[in-house]
C-alpha cells in the first residue's frame, strides 16, 4: 500500500544519507540505486544519485540522470533548475567549482598524468575540501606516480576516507622510498589483504637502518675519543 511504500522510499533516503555521512560513498549509490529503481520518478533522488556519481568520475551517467530531470516537465522547476545548474558546472571549466575542477582533473589524467591534472584537484580541494569527491586520493596517486613520495605521504595525512588495498599499497612504497619503513608496514597492516612476505621484508630494511645509525654513533663517539 501508499504507507508501505512511503516508508520503504525514506528508509531507502536515510540509508544513502547517513551512508554519505560515515564517506561510504559506494553504499550511499547503492541505496540511491534501489530509491532510483522504487521511485523512478524522484527527481531529487536523482540529484543526489548525480552528485555522488560525480564524485566517483562516472560522468556519462551524471549527464544522463541531470538531463533527465531537465526534460521532465512533472519534475518539480526547483529540481530542473538545480540540475541544469550541476550540469552546466560539471560539464565545463568553472574555477573554483568543486566538482568541475574534479572532472576536469579526471580528464586530464585520462590523458596523460601532468601538472595540469594536480592543478585540477587542488582546485577543487580549495573549492570545497568537503565535497564528497576522491581529489585527495587522486593527488596521492599523481604525485607517487611522478616519483614525489613525500607529497604523495602528506596528502594522505589529510585524507579521512576508506582507502583501498591499491591506494594503502601506493602510500607503502612511497613511504619505502623515503626510507620510513615503520610507516610502510603500517600502512600494509591496513590492508584487507596484508602481504605477510613484504612485511617481513620491510621490516628487515627497518632493522638495517637502525643498526646502520647505532654503528654510525659509535663510530662518531670513539671517534671523539681519540
Amino acid at each position: 500500500n501508499h504507507t508501505t511504500l512511503t516508508n520503504q522510499f525514506d528508509a531507502l533516503k536515510y540509508a544513502a544519507e547517513i551512508s554519505f555521512e560515515f564517506n561510504r560513498v559506494d553504499s550511499a549509490i547503492a541505496f540511491r540505486r534501489r530509491l532510483l529503481e522504487a521511485n523512478p520518478n524522484d527527481s531529487i533522488n536523482k540529484i543526489g544519485l548525480a552528485k555522488l556519481l560525480a564524485a566517483q568520475g562516472e560522468s556519462v551517467e551524471v549527464e544522463n540522470l541531470l538531463t533527465q530531470i531537465i526534460s521532465d516537465r512533472n519534475a518539480l522547476r526547483s529540481a530542473r533548475w538545480q540540475a541544469r545548474s550541476i550540469l552546466n558546472a560539471a560539464m565545463s571549466n568553472v574555477a573554483f567549482d568543486s566538482f568541475s575542477q574534479f572532472y576536469n582533473g579526471i580528464s586530464a589524467v585520462k590523458n596523460s598524468p601532468n601538472e595540469a591534472a594536480k592543478q585540477f584537484f587542488i582546485n577543487s580541494l580549495i573549492a570545497d575540501k568537503d565535497a564528497p569527491n576522491s581529489a585527495r586520493q587522486e593527488l596521492i596517486k599523481l604525485y607517487a606516480s611522478s616519483n614525489q613520495p613525500l607529497a604523495a605521504l602528506k596528502f594522505a595525512e589529510t585524507d579521512r576516507t576508506v582507502k583501498s588495498d591499491e591506494l594503502l599499497q601506493t602510500l607503502s612504497e612511497a613511504a619505502e622510498k623515503i626510507g620510513d619503513f615503520q610507516k610502510a608496514i603500517e600502512f600494509e597492516r591496513a590492508k584487507f589483504s596484508e602481504k605477510a612476505e613484504r612485511i617481513f621484508n620491510l621490516q628487515k630494511l627497518d632493522e638495517e637502518k637502525n643498526r646502520r645509525a647505532t654503528d654510525f654513533t659509535v663510530d662518531a663517539e670513539n671517534t671523539k675519543k681519540l
